[in-house]
């Protein structure tokens, strides 16, 4: 019982610096609604997905046309 909670209290000390860090943000001015948005647009992981499969999708109907055209 003891280890658990030296190791929960290691673990906390050396996470609580970090996460204190991750949330420090050095803005000059706070950001606009339009501005908190597009950050969140741009930075979503599911959206960049979403953008490398519309990629993906038109450089096979690229491969395809190329494929239809005379040689």
């Amino acid at each position: 019982m003891r280890f658990r909670q030296l190791l929960s209290i290691i673990l906390t000390a050396i996470i609580s610096p970090t996460i204190g860090i991750a949330q420090d943000a050095n803005f000059d001015q706070p950001l606009t609604l339009e501005e908190c948005v597009e950050f969140a647009l741009q930075n979503n992981k599911q959206m960049r997905i979403i953008r490398l499969e519309e990629a993906i999708a038109e450089t096979q109907v690229g491969e395809t046309r190329s494929q239809g055209l005379p040689q």
